[in-house]
């Protein structure tokens, strides 16, 4: 949701100019790049779980970035692969479970179940955008297929922030953790409702 109002902007101010500069070497690929958040998304959740939550953040927010940049860099490279998607998608996927688990390691005997409960969620969520999309593809023409994307109450922006506001306020974490899960699993039923919707539609 707040991906459509601010992406535009944050893409042009922050992650385009860096793609255009020579920070970034012309042999780096997007693979790298997706790599690289992975492997900032899993120093993340090391960190929450060693009670660091500075460290935890900064790793956090580095991932987000470079999850941003890499799609990016694919575009203006002419590098967009299938494969790519799904390494994004999936890179996406072990970012969220790394900092999940490192929520959790923060206070195990405490937390179990509100962890279980995002996880979840996530899942349940997951699950519905992309057996939706799967069937828009399949009663789609071969010129027409392409992801039916419908805006969700939580995405990756939203995520972020509430992971954020978290490990920044661990004694509110319990109830964060419940908006959250109701959250994803309320834009897993818009995923089902607005295509439900776009079935309905006559062309």
């Amino acid at each position: 949701m707040l991906e459509r109002l601010l992406k535009p902007n944050y893409t042009k101010f922050l992650v385009a100019p860096i793609v255009k500069s020579v920070l970034i070497p012309r042999k780096v690929t997007p693979n790298t790049v997706t790599f690289f958040g992975v492997l900032f998304g899993l120093i993340a959740g090391f960190t929450i779980a060693f009670h660091q939550p500075f460290l935890g953040i900064i790793t956090l927010l580095l991932s987000g970035y470079a999850d941003t940049l890499d799609g990016q860099l694919a575009t203006l490279t002419k590098q967009q692969t299938d494969l790519g998607c799904i390494y994004d998608i999936v890179s996406d996927r072990i970012v969220e479970i790394a900092i999940i688990f490192g929520l959790y390691f923060y206070a195990p005997n405490t937390r179990h179940l509100y962890t279980m409960l995002m996880i979840a969620s996530i899942l349940v969520c997951i699950t519905c955008f992309l057996v939706v999309s799967l069937f828009k593809d399949q009663n789609e023409s071969a010129k027409e297929k392409s992801f039916l994307y419908s805006e969700g109450l939580i995405e990756r922006a939203e995520a972020f922030i509430f992971f954020i506001a978290m490990i920044t306020f661990p004694q509110y974490f319990k109830f964060l953790a419940l908006v959250f899960s109701l959250l994803v699993i309320l834009t897993a039923a818009l995923h089902i409702y607005f295509f439900s919707a776009y079935k309905n539609v006559k062309y």
